[in-house]
């Protein structure tokens, strides 16, 4: 099983104790790419309080980085989606798994790796959708996804044996520090 970090901003010395590093990366008010922890609809980001995706990816250090694109609405979403393709391409020493709640980012990831056999994005990607509270029995590509990330609070046994059938797909899952029973899945994000 893995174990995945969940940080705002990164310390080094979390890259030397966890597998993954699961990250945020929304826009701040300047449409620069950031890493933050917080909620955006509480609070705005801003350039001086957080981290840049940039920054992150030119660590020389190899690191694997789940990286969760805070998209709201369509046009924002599709964009968010192709400048994080965009910025991550440029670093080849990490690995990384692009993952979202918002459907049409999702659809984006989906169009760009399809395509990217024939254009220009150099390196593989790995795409997941983050379930919270949403039915994923209508989502209509589960093909093309790598893994699902669910909230601890709805995973159960049946849920686990479902995706478990179709073995190209990963499951992980939130977990606080105080959760006792982990399913037997692929790997945990530990809240932070």
């Amino acid at each position: 099983m893995e174990h995945i970090v969940h940080r705002g901003c990164i310390n080094i010395d979390a890259l030397k104790s966890f597998s993954k590093i699961q990250i945020n990366v929304g826009y701040n008010d300047n449409k620069e790419l950031v890493i933050y922890h917080n909620d955006r609809h509480h609070s705005r980001v801003s350039l001086n309080q957080n981290e840049l995706l940039l920054h992150l990816c030119k660590i020389e250090l190899p690191m694997h980085l789940m990286i969760n694109i805070k998209a709201f609405g369509i046009t924002e979403a599709k964009q968010l989606a192709r400048d994080i393709v965009k910025c991550i391409s440029q670093y080849h020493n990490h690995a990384y798994e692009l993952c979202s709640t918002n459907e049409y980012c999702i659809q984006e990831l989906i169009d760009m790796k399809q395509c990217s056999i024939n254009y220009t994005i150099p390196f593989q990607y790995k795409i997941g959708l983050i379930c919270l509270n949403v039915s994923i029995g209508t989502y209509g590509h589960l093909q093309a996804l790598d893994f699902i990330l669910f909230d601890y609070d709805i995973l159960d046994q049946e849920i686990i044996d479902r995706f478990k059938m179709r073995r190209h797909l990963k499951l992980y899952s939130w977990v606080n520090q105080d959760d006792k029973d982990i399913y037997q899945i692929d790997g945990i994000v530990y809240n932070a």
